[in-house]
């Protein structure tokens, strides 16, 4: 979904809901969430977003782990 705000200026929001898996031979796998939101100009083609994973599963502790993200895109089409 990106709505516009204003004249030149979207919101974008994405989630997701899958299934994480581990590439070592430990098999470790788990439940992968993620949510993502951002500000686009339609002008000149940038955007900002921020994103938050978690991956459902860890290595040495009970706890899972998650990553969070913040970037830049430029749309070239």
């Amino acid at each position: 979904m990106s709505p516009k705000v204003g004249e030149n200026t979207r919101i974008t929001t994405e989630i997701g809901y899958g299934r994480s898996l581990s590439l070592t031979g430990d098999k470790l796998s788990g439940n992968f969430q993620k949510i993502s939101l951002g500000l686009e100009d339609d002008d000149s083609g940038l955007g900002l977003y921020i994103e938050l994973c978690q991956y459902g599963f860890s290595k040495v502790t009970p706890e899972r782990i998650g990553s969070f993200s913040i970037g830049l895109y430029y749309i070239m089409f």
